[in-house]
């Protein structure tokens, strides 16, 4: 229970803060939000969503958060490595060259065909056509 004093502090501080410049703005906003949302039902959603995370937050053990904070470091380690970082430039810089160039031995008719003949060509031809197809399939997808 609230002393009397308790109480006139209290309604002396609301006048103070509701006082400041746009708080009572604020307070009439929030109020206005409030009874839109349980109008909607967006509130019963919202205490919902706030049962979920707090079940969520329970029901995450000690374990739990350990592994899944090794399973991030492993990624992590696996991505910042000098190798795989070294491999992922080498491939963009390689990719940025071969669009760019114009130059270049160019690849006659004749030695096209000379080429073709070869099963190593035709295979890697091969797999440059279906990456090639995978990744515009992958990218519309991702648009």
């Amino acid at each position: 229970m609230t002393s009397k004093t308790d109480e006139e502090e209290i309604v002396k501080n609301s006048k103070n803060v509701l006082g400041e410049k746009g708080a009572s703005e604020g307070l009439t906003d929030l109020i206005s939000k409030i009874n839109e949302l349980h109008k909607t039902g967006g509130m019963e959603t919202l205490f919902e969503l706030i049962s979920l995370l707090h079940a969520m937050r329970s029901a995450a053990s000690d374990k739990l958060v350990e592994r899944t904070l090794q399973a991030a470091g492993r990624t992590t380690d696996v991505l910042t490595d000098e190798k795989t970082l070294s491999l992922v430039e080498d491939v963009r810089d390689s990719i940025r060259f071969a669009s760019m160039s114009e130059g270049g031995n160019p690849l006659g008719f004749l030695s096209s065909l000379k080429l073709l003949a070869k099963p190593e060509a035709r295979q890697t031809i091969s797999f440059m056509i279906r990456f090639a197809c995978e990744l515009e399939k992958r990218t519309n997808a991702r648009r």
